[in-house]
């Protein structure tokens, strides 16, 4: 069940393109870098940003995406930046 989330955000991605994608690390059914891989794939060029208290430096430089990781906790104005930074508003 829990990867059919993972899949349900992926097929959302499929019918239309975001400005940013956010993901958690530690998701069900696939990690926040198997999900940007797999995002990569139907928009090559989609801006994401990882949240995380926890961070798989293996996975992430496996998976070769290039994303911006903010570490929890973190403060209102820390996403507010971070976000800025994914879209290349900073």
């Amino acid at each position: 069940m829990t990867r059919a989330f993972a899949l349900a955000g992926l097929a959302a991605l499929a019918n239309r393109k975001p400005d940013l994608v956010l993901v958690d690390f530690a998701m069900p059914g696939l990690n926040g870098a198997e999900f940007l891989v797999e995002a990569a794939r139907i928009h090559p060029r989609l801006p994401c940003l990882m949240i995380t208290g926890y961070w798989d430096t293996d996975a992430m430089a496996e998976s070769r995406i290039d994303c911006p990781i903010l570490r929890k906790p973190f403060t209102h104005a820390e996403l507010r930046d971070a976000v800025a930074a994914a879209l290349g508003e900073a």
